[in-house]
C-alpha cells in the first residue's frame, strides 16, 4: 500500500484547504498491504472550524512516511537500527502538525498529508515547526519516474 489520503472517508464535505494543522491520532491499525505491512492512522484535525475532521495517513514500515510519523510523536529513529513502539504507549496521544494539500483522484479532490513534525518544541505547542525529516532523507522513500510512483523493493 502507497501513501494514500482520503481525508472525509467518502463524506459530504470539501477537502481541507491547503494549509498546517494540528492535529492528534485517534486510531492506529497495523494492516498487511499487497507488498508490506504498514500502519493505517486516522488523524483528528484540532484546528477551530475544522475540530474533529479526520484525516488518514497510511505509513508502510521501512519507508520514510513510517520515519516521519515516529519522529514527529517522540521517538529516536536512526538509521539501520531496529526500532520498538507500542501503539497503545502516551506518545500516540501527542498532538502533531500536519502539513496538508491536495491531489486529484479519479476526478476528485483529495486531502493528502505531505509532512508530519512535532507539535511540541521545548515543552511547549509550536505553531508552525519545521518538518523533522525531510523528503529523500530516507534510503527507502519513494522516487517518481515520469511522473509515477515506484515502489519499494524493500522486503518487510
Amino acid at each position: 500500500m502507497r501513501y494514500t489520503h482520503k481525508g472525509t472517508g467518502g463524506g459530504n464535505f470539501e477537502p481541507l484547504p491547503i494549509a498546517k494543522y494540528s492535529a492528534v491520532p485517534s486510531k492506529v491499525e497495523q494492516r498487511n498491504g499487497p507488498k508490506r505491512e504498514y500502519l493505517a492512522v486516522t488523524f483528528n484535525i484540532l484546528e477551530p472550524g475544522y475540530e474533529n475532521r479526520k484525516v488518514f495517513y497510511n505509513a508502510p514500515f521501512n519507508t520514510y512516511y513510517l520515519d516521519q510519523l515516529l519522529i514527529a510523536l517522540g521517538y529516536e529513529v536512526i538509521e539501520g537500527e531496529e526500532i520498538e513502539f507500542d501503539t497503545e504507549d502516551s506518545n500516540w496521544t501527542k498532538p502533531v502538525i500536519l502539513s496538508v494539500g491536495h491531489k486529484i483522484y479519479e476526478g476528485k479532490t483529495q486531502e493528502t498529508i505531505q509532512s508530519i513534525s512535532s507539535a511540541v518544541i521545548g515543552g511547549e505547542l509550536a505553531n508552525n515547526p519545521p518538518a523533522t525529516v525531510r523528503p529523500g532523507a530516507h534510503k527507502n522513500a519513494p522516487s517518481l519516474k515520469n511522473g509515477k510512483k515506484i515502489r519499494n523493493k524493500v522486503p518487510f
